[in-house]
C-alpha cells in the first residue's frame, strides 16, 4: 500500500515537474496540468494552472500590443501584479506616443498646407508682377515711338525753316534786286523826260 502511495506520489510529482519544466524552458504555458488531487501536489498543479491562465491572457494582451491593437486593456490579477502593471504602463505610454505622434503630423500637414498657400501667393504675385513688368514695358515702347516721332517731326520742323529761312533770304534778295532795277528805270525815265523837253 506505502509503495502505491509512492508511486502515485511520484507520478503526480514527475508530471507537475515536467509541465514545469517544458513552461519554463520553452515559455509556453499553455499546457494544463490534469491533477485533480486537493493535497500538497494538487496544489501546486492548480497553481500552476492559474498561473498558465494569467500569462496565456497577458500574452494575447502583448500579441496584440506589437500588432498595433491598443484598445486592448491588461488586467490586474492583483495589486502585486507587476506584469500586470508594467502591461498596462507599455500600453498607456504608446498611447501617449501615438497621440503625440498624430499631433505631431496634424501640425506638420497644417504647417505644409500654409506652405504651399504661400507659394501659391508668391506664384501669383510673380505672375502679377511678370504682367504689371510686360505693361511697362509696352508703354515704354509706345513712348520710345512716341520719342522717335517727335524727334523726326523736329527734325523735319528744323527743315522746313531752314528752307523758310533759305526762302525769305531769296525773296529779299529779288524784292532788292526788283526795287533797284525800278531805280534805274525810274532814273532814266527822269533822264528821258527832261531831254524831250529840251528838244
Amino acid at each position: 500500500c506505502s509503495m502505491l502511495l509512492v508511486w502515485s506520489l511520484s507520478k503526480r510529482l514527475t508530471l507537475v515537474a515536467h509541465c514545469l519544466n517544458d513552461a519554463v524552458s520553452k515559455g509556453d504555458f499553455s499546457q494544463e496540468i490534469k491533477i485533480r488531487a486537493f493535497d500538497e501536489i494538487g496544489r501546486i498543479g492548480q497553481a500552476y494552472n492559474k498561473l498558465s491562465v494569467t500569462l496565456t491572457e497577458k500574452t494575447k494582451v502583448a500579441d496584440a500590443v506589437s500588432r498595433g491593437i491598443l484598445s486592448v486593456e491588461s488586467n490586474l490579477t492583483s495589486d502585486s501584479d507587476k506584469l500586470g502593471h508594467a502591461l498596462q504602463l507599455m500600453i498607456s505610454n504608446l498611447r501617449s506616443l501615438i497621440a503625440e505622434v498624430k499631433e505631431g503630423a496634424a501640425k506638420v500637414s497644417g504647417r505644409s498646407q500654409e506652405i504651399q498657400n504661400i507659394s501659391n501667393s508668391l506664384a501669383s504675385g510673380a505672375l502679377e508682377e511678370e504682367a504689371s513688368i510686360k505693361q511697362i514695358a509696352g508703354q515704354m515702347t509706345q513712348i520710345e515711338h512716341q520719342t522717335k516721332a517727335t524727334v523726326d517731326s523736329a527734325t523735319q520742323a528744323k527743315e522746313f525753316a531752314i528752307q523758310s529761312r533759305n526762302a525769305a533770304e531769296e525773296g529779299r534778295d529779288q524784292i532788292a534786286t526788283t526795287v533797284s532795277a525800278m531805280g534805274e528805270i525810274n532814273s532814266s525815265s527822269q533822264k528821258i523826260s527832261s531831254t524831250v523837253r529840251v528838244i
